[in-house]
């Protein structure tokens, strides 16, 4: 049975609002998906200090041996865990912070150390009674007043932070392989307080004021480094301030930390 053209036509033309209400219908999904935001990766990295005091002949050789390869220095670490079971080094510190990347974080052990800084000079008020210096008819001559001084007055006081302090800006690369840090890792001690000598009279007894100054010992790196997450790297080399005959030998490392329902870097 053939068909009319003139009712082929009829449903062409009724069909054509329904497709044309359906290509709308797509176009508008397809808008819809290309404007979906894209999911913003959140990183966090775990990063680790460790500073590590060996006798001094032995960490050189250890620099020697480690320094060409500092940024994977696994062979290293290994080696002073096999010296501190054996008793020849000790774990002197050690500093772990959690960071997001392109964010700045901070972890102390300190306590604050308050030391005067500047003094108001120290004042002569009168003397106690008169001066008779003539002698008595035993031909002794009387004790003369002191002349007293008051003590010198602290007016402007710093506050020190006495311990280990790290501080660090990690930036991580897209493909979360590298991390490009930004630090200034320190341990404090503070080792004694001197009374203040007038220059020039070192040796007299008068040489010595009741001004009383802390003697502070600091090992500080001010670096900016460029790690890959996960390897252990070489990071400093310092003199203990209580034995010159040791060494310390500092180790950093960075770890990505995943948070669960972030999606993993490829």
């Amino acid at each position: 049975m053939r068909i009319p053209l003139r009712y082929v036509a009829v449903c062409f033309a009724a069909a054509l609002p329904l497709l044309s209400q359906a290509q709308e219908v797509a176009d508008k999904k397809n808008v819809f998906v290309k404007k979906q935001p894209e999911i913003e990766v959140c990183h966090q990295m775990g990063i680790l200090l460790e500073y590590f005091q060996l006798d001094a002949k032995k960490a050189n050789q250890l620099l020697r041996k480690y320094s060409p390869t500092g940024s994977d220095a696994k062979g290293l670490r290994d080696e002073l865990d096999e010296l501190i079971e054996n008793d020849e080094a000790k774990l002197l510190e050690t500093a772990y912070v959690i960071a997001r990347s392109g964010q700045r974080a901070k972890v102390e052990s300190i306590k604050e150390y308050i030391y005067p800084t500047k003094y108001e000079s120290p004042e002569v008020p009168t003397t106690v009674g008169g001066i008779n210096i003539a002698a008595n008819e035993n031909g002794e001559k009387p004790a003369q007043t002191k002349i007293l001084f008051s003590e010198p007055i602290p007016t402007d006081f710093e506050v020190r932070n006495v311990g280990l302090t790290l501080e660090v800006d990690p930036v991580l690369s897209a493909d979360g392989q590298i991390v490009d840090l930004n630090l200034a890792p320190e341990i404090v001690t503070l080792l004694d307080t001197e009374y203040y000598v007038k220059p020039g009279k070192e040796d007299e007894s008068t040489g010595t004021t009741n001004i009383k100054m802390p003697v502070f010992y600091t090992m500080k790196n001010t670096t900016q480094i460029t790690l890959q997450v996960g390897k252990e790297n070489l990071f400093g080399f310092h003199t203990p301030h209580d034995d010159p005959s040791q060494r310390v030998i500092s180790m950093i490392k960075v770890d990505l930390i995943k948070v669960p329902g972030s999606p993993t870097v490829n």
